[in-house]
């Protein structure tokens, strides 16, 4: 299941979670598997990140403000940004 949300749910063409899950659902049905409920596929989307769900769906621009805020710049956890200081004399 966490498969079918990630290569069907999550890309650019942004199908809605019911979509999915009929696919999903069709892809039991055929390989003789008994498909979760709707309602667990639904949990199943919520759960997964939403910075990621967001850069997958509608890309890197829409999802800036879903970015996790450092509230302390420490130099092993702060991702690299700008341009490095020079000395000058």
């Amino acid at each position: 299941m966490e498969e079918h949300i990630g290569e069907n749910y999550e890309n650019i063409k942004q199908p809605c979670i019911r979509h999915a899950y009929e696919s999903f659902k069709e892809i039991c049905d055929q390989k003789g598997y008994k498909p979760p409920s709707n309602e667990s596929y639904r949990q199943a989307v919520r759960n997964r990140p939403l910075h990621e769900q967001i850069k997958k769906r509608m890309g890197d621009r829409a999802a800036y403000k879903e970015e996790p805020f450092y509230w302390y710049l420490y130099r092993e956890e702060t991702p690299p940004h700008g341009v490095p200081l020079k000395l000058v004399i």
